[in-house]
């Protein structure tokens, strides 16, 4: 049996080389945000403002069993329109939750973060701060 010879014509390399080239070329996946999104009309500080009254009134006011530990601080004219959920026994800590809301287009973008989110009260916070950020009000 005769040994098998490869041979390649320039046609073959360039392929070769186009494919080498577009094996590097796939896309990467798209990145993850870090944050809860939502879209509000009204100005940054107005939606902020009604944020900080509905976390007051409903987790640190009527259900203060929920945020047990837990202080909220809002932030409404230090430059970035939020409110801040801090340890109790930490207020100048890391935030364990974050509602920021910043100037988009002809209204206002509504970010939520922190840790709490994935905790049992998470999907409370992100139904809340939904309503909320539409403009309703109540627990």
């Amino acid at each position: 049996m005769k040994p098998c010879e490869l041979r390649f014509g320039p046609a073959s390399a360039a392929a070769l080389i186009a494919a080498a080239l577009l094996a590097g070329c796939t896309p990467s996946p798209a990145p993850q945000r870090d944050y809860i999104l939502y879209r509000a009309s009204g100005n940054p500080i107005a939606v902020s403002e009604h944020v900080s009254e509905q976390v007051r009134a409903c987790w640190f006011g009527a259900d203060r069993a929920s945020f047990a530990g837990y202080a909220y601080t809002p932030e409404i004219d230090s430059g970035r329109a939020r409110v801040l959920v801090v340890p109790a026994n930490d207020p100048t800590g890391l935030p364990k939750l974050v509602v920021e809301s910043t100037q988009a287009g002809y209204g206002t973008d509504v970010k939520l973060f922190g840790p709490l989110l994935a905790g049992p009260q998470g999907a409370r916070i992100q139904a809340d701060v939904a309503r909320w950020s539409a403009g309703t009000a109540g627990c």
